[in-house]
């Protein structure tokens, strides 16, 4: 699904819905719950999101046996310290996600979830084999609406993050690499901007923990991902630069707009592709919230790209008959002005 379905695909469940429950999940989520803890309209509360219609194709003898698993699994983690990556973990966006609950003991169960409708569409269940470099789900019993969502075997990279835990799919972890240093098909800006987790994650936030899981920051902020032994050689950092000249601005027309067009800086940047810069990469404009350079000839050392920042047809098309037509205003880029990929630094902590 593109980042722009995603991003529709959550307006239509807001209207839908009404209201959605997001995906981050408390470590206090793990409280007790039966399996026959039903809301008053019959759906079942499951003490991490909120309650749960099942689909009527799955069958009733498995709901009442992962709902059991579910229970144990929670109770276990709201008494155990056995495992420290044990837990309550989630994957997925507004509109759709899957629900991970594990422990050493009682294994994990898995819910694949339709959020707009509450609704379970599928959950598997069975036993966990973990160590501190590798946690492995052996699959028992499975129902779903779909094929796609059944898995036999799920095995996991436990990695840290920024106060997160991450389980990270074994033969994904270059997918995650990318993911922390804002490259690859996560190169775009706007995916930060959309709530959708691409892998299970926990956080530790306002957690004891909190003070065991924070990696070391570089100078640009970037913080390095704990990973187990041997797979450091995936880890990759974001490309930090800054801008040091500026063209003058131009406005391009805007066909496909009726109200906007664009106005277009030309920047230079001291990075190239010696830092893995390629043409159509963006990078984050650091203390301007919003602006971005787009690359459009990459060099060895440096490159070229433009800034784009809407500015208003003229003579101007109201957008109602309140529109004062006025532009935005922005605060100049300037030279020296430090662009990253780094998809998660606050512009705040390097302003200036």
């Amino acid at each position: 699904m593109s980042r722009k379905h995603r991003i529709i695909g959550r307006i239509a469940c807001l209207i839908l819905a009404g209201a959605v429950v997001g995906g981050s999940l408390s470590i206090d989520a793990q409280g007790q719950t039966s399996a026959t803890d039903l809301d008053s309209d019959g759906r079942w509360v499951n003490a991490i999101s909120e309650p749960w219609w099942f689909s009527e194709s799955l069958p009733q003898k498995d709901i009442a046996a992962v709902q059991r698993q579910w229970t144990a699994i929670g109770n276990e983690n709201r008494v155990s310290d056995n495992d420290w990556w044990g837990g309550d973990y989630f994957v997925g966006g507004e509109t759709h996600g899957s629900y991970l609950r594990w422990s050493r003991q009682n294994g994990f169960v898995l819910f694949h979830v339709d959020k707009c409708a509450a609704r379970v569409m599928g959950f598997s269940y069975g036993k966990v084999i973990s160590s501190p470099t590798l946690i492995e789900f052996l699959q028992e019993r499975a129902a779903s609406e779909s094929p796609k969502h059944q898995h036999s075997t799920l095995r996991f990279l436990p990695v840290i993050w920024r106060n997160d835990k991450y389980l990270v799919p074994e033969n994904a972890i270059e997918d995650f690499a990318n993911y922390v240093a804002g490259l690859g098909e996560y190169n775009d800006p706007i995916f930060t901007l959309i709530e959708f987790a691409p892998f299970f994650s926990r956080s530790v936030r306002g957690t004891a923990e909190v003070g065991l899981v924070v990696g070391g920051k570089t100078s640009s902020g970037f913080v390095e991902p704990i990973v187990p032994p041997g797979y450091e050689r995936f880890i990759k950092r974001p490309v930090d630069a800054e801008i040091t000249a500026k063209g003058k601005s131009y406005i391009r027309h805007n066909a496909r707009n009726e109200w906007w067009d664009d106005l277009v800086v030309p920047v230079t940047i001291n990075a190239g592709s010696d830092r893995g810069l390629k043409t159509n990469m963006r990078l984050r404009v650091l203390g301007r919230e919003g602006f971005v350079v787009k690359t459009t000839k990459v060099r060895l050392h440096s490159a070229s790209g433009i800034i784009e920042q809407p500015v208003r047809k003229r003579p101007c098309v109201k957008i109602d008959p309140t529109d004062d037509c006025k532009d935005p205003e922005y605060q100049p880029v300037k030279r020296g002005s430090k662009v990253t990929t780094n998809p998660v630094i606050e512009d705040s902590e390097s302003a200036g």
